[in-house]
Parts: structure tokens; sequence; C-alpha cells
């Protein structure tokens, strides 16, 4: 089984502000352009709502640390394969860079496809992010 791997830099935020725009429905209204549910522990439900698709991505927590990192399961509707994301902030020398991980894949030719089209997706998504969470830098959490 295979991962997808990718990053986004955010100057001038923290780690915490980082992994915010993962868990705060305003930040993922912002740059997601979906209505968050987030339940912060273990087993919590983790969906955003896209209305403008009427298709919703369901899933569970499977570990969270405000400062550190995010766990969640994954599935369009509650139904098909079911993907977990890691998000990672770390800090570096000018703010935080965001880890996220992807997966898992196997090598069969439907998987390929999947992960071309998450890799696509984050390519589209994560500078929305970052523009996001340059925004909203410094404020507190809601």
């Amino acid at each position: 089984m295979d991962y997808l791997h990718t990053a986004v830099e955010l100057p001038g935020v923290t780690p915490a502000e980082a992994l915010r725009t993962f868990t705060d429905a305003t930040a993922v209204s912002g740059w997601w352009r979906g209505q968050l549910t987030f339940e912060p522990h273990p087993g919590g439900r983790y969906q955003v709502d896209f209305s403008q698709l009427g298709s919703a991505l369901t899933g569970r927590v499977v570990d969270y640390d405000p400062a550190i990192r995010l766990v969640f399961t994954w599935q369009w509707d509650g139904t098909g394969p079911t993907y977990q994301v890691a998000v990672t902030p770390e800090e570096v020398e000018d703010g935080s860079r965001l880890r996220i991980t992807h997966g898992p894949y196997s090598d069969s030719a439907e998987d390929l496809e999947e992960r071309k089209s998450h890799e696509d997706g984050w390519a589209f998504f994560l500078p929305r992010l970052a523009a996001q969470a340059a925004s909203v830098a410094g404020d507190e959490p809601a």
C-alpha cells in the first residue's frame, strides 16, 4: 500500500493555527467551500458537506491533538473506498509547514486514478488553504 504525501508552506502562521484550517468550520468553509462538522476526539465525526456538489465527505477522527496533528478517515457519502488523511503541522523558520499524508492506495488502475484525482485536488485546494490561513493568522480559535 502506498500513500500520497504533500505539503504547503504557511508563512506567519503557527502550527496550531495551521491545524485549525482543518478543524475550524469558518476556515474550512473559506478554503474547501464546505460545511464542517468536527467532533474533536477519537471516533468523533469528521464531515464536510459540499452542498454545491450534493455530496459529503464523511468520516471519523482517528487521532487529534490541537497543536500536533489530526488524523481522520473519509469516504464519499459513507460509501465506497475509505481513505485516511493525516494533517501534521511543523514549525519552520518563518511560520509553519502543513504536511498531508493521504491513502492508502494499491497499484490497481482504479486506485492509481483515485490517487491522481486526490493529488490534483490537493494541488488545487492547498493554495486556497494557504491564503485562508494567512488571512486569519493570529486570530483566536473559534
